[in-house]
């Protein structure tokens, strides 16, 4: 079964607590208590009390209730593994900032997600390329060229990213949202991410750093407004 597991925090916590998940993902993969991720950042530069990171497991242990809704029954999280259950309770005591907005809130994703949002692609469909988008940009952000800020330039770093997504994903329509997936999760945000896109199709030229500097300064620093001064470039070239 899918949790969506929905941190509501301002965009600095969401680069910290998604640094956290990374470890965790690793390790519950490793243990078999997850078979599926998802990890995206949903944010605006000035908060909105929506603003979170999602979390979302495929918890192979837990089975869906008969009677589904989006808000998780009590008996369904109570079969949450106790390993994920006590970590996740424990991160979100910790990263509390702001007690009027900041929250954690726990929802059936499966029944939460809307096709319409996909191309009206199925749902089994979203959460392959989702998961295997975010599975992507994991990789890439453990990657040696990401903690050696070693990439060469932002057409070698999209074009990894590419090729990896259509080994993994086969239609065009999987590729296109495990793109996104993958850019979000990385943190190339939206303006990056069309910005790629255009390398990617040869419109710009990807010989420049926008991207990777972008992201060498938030994995350094985790402040997104001083990382932004490295998106002013991009105005011009979209």
């Amino acid at each position: 079964m899918w949790i969506r597991f929905d941190f509501k925090r301002d965009v600095n916590t969401q680069i910290r607590l998604h640094r956290i998940f990374r470890s965790k993902i690793s390790e519950w993969t490793k243990s078999e208590l997850i078979d599926g991720q998802i990890l995206t950042y949903h944010f605006e530069p000035n908060r909105r009390s929506s603003d979170s990171l999602y979390l979302c497991l495929s918890l192979p242990s837990v089975k869906p209730p008969q009677s589904r809704s989006e808000v998780m029954a009590r008996e369904t999280l109570d079969r949450i593994p106790s390993e994920i259950h006590r970590e996740i309770d424990k991160i979100n005591k910790e990263s509390l900032g702001d007690p009027r907005i900041d929250a954690l809130d726990i929802f059936d994703y499966e029944i939460q997600l809307s096709p319409k949002m996909y191309s009206d692609a199925p749902i089994a469909e979203i959460l392959n390329f989702a998961s295997k988008g975010t599975g992507i940009a994991l990789e890439v952000l453990n990657a040696s060229k990401t903690r050696n800020s070693a990439w060469k330039n932002d057409q070698e770093i999209i074009e990894t990213i590419s090729t990896q997504t259509k080994k993994r994903l086969h239609s065009e329509r999987e590729q296109l949202y495990g793109l996104h997936f993958s850019c979000n999760s990385i943190f190339l945000a939206q303006i990056i991410e069309m910005y790629l896109r255009n390398v990617l199709s040869r419109r710009v030229d990807g010989g420049g750093h926008y991207a990777i500097d972008f992201l060498y300064d938030i994995e350094k620093n985790g402040d997104f407004a001083r990382a932004s001064k490295h998106l002013i470039p991009l105005l011009g070239l979209l």
